[in-house]
Parts: C-alpha cells; sequence; structure tokens
C-alpha cells in the first residue's frame, strides 16, 4: 500500500464487512507508517459515524414506526435470526467433531 491509493484502501476498506482487521494487518505487513495508518482511521471513523448520526437523524423514526407497527417485519427477523444463530451453531458443532490434520490420537 503507497502512498493515497493505501490511505483510500484503509478509508474504504474498513467499511467493508471482514476487513477491518485484515486492512489493519496488511497496512501493518506492508510497513505503511503509523501516523498514515492512524489518519486513515481517523478519517475513516468519522465518516462510518457520520453517516450513521445521518441516517438516524433522517430514518430513525421511520424505522422504529415501522418496526413496531409490522409485526409481520419483526417475526420475519426473530426468524432469520434464530436461522443465522443455528447456522453458526451447526457450523462450530461440526468442526469441533471433525479431527484436526496432524493431530493424531493417543490409545
Amino acid at each position: 500500500m503507497a502512498g493515497t491509493l493505501g490511505v483510500l484502501a484503509i478509508i474504504f476498506g474498513r467499511h467493508v464487512p471482514g476487513l477491518r482487521i485484515p486492512i489493519t494487518v496488511v497496512a501493518g505487513t506492508l510497513k505503511v507508517p503509523y501516523t498514515t495508518f492512524l489518519l486513515s482511521v481517523v478519517v475513516s471513523s468519522a465518516v462510518w459515524a457520520a453517516l450513521g448520526l445521518w441516517l438516524g437523524a433522517t430514518f430513525g423514526l421511520s424505522i422504529g414506526y415501522f418496526l413496531t407497527g409490522n409485526r409481520l417485519i419483526n417475526l420475519f427477523v426473530v426468524v432469520i435470526a434464530i436461522l443465522i444463530v443455528a447456522f453458526a451453531l451447526t457450523q462450530i458443532w461440526r468442526r469441533a467433531r471433525t479431527p484436526q490434520a496432524g493431530k493424531t490420537r493417543s490409545g
């Protein structure tokens, strides 16, 4: 990450779900100067906070009324949350049962 491209990659990459930590690791691995990284994170966080505040101020009441007045949407959100948790627990359970490569059982 060099120059402007690296700064933009840090600023916008931290907004992509799942890339916040890898961007930090890559910046450290490529020896991005600490001040460059810090300023990029400050800009990224300010953009994220400003967007969140604007969305909340603009649509907050509308979303609140929509969610409290529409029971079908509430049910949908609950069902999706249960499915996500069930999927995650299934994946954890499967991985716990799968023998790890390179490990041998003694006995």
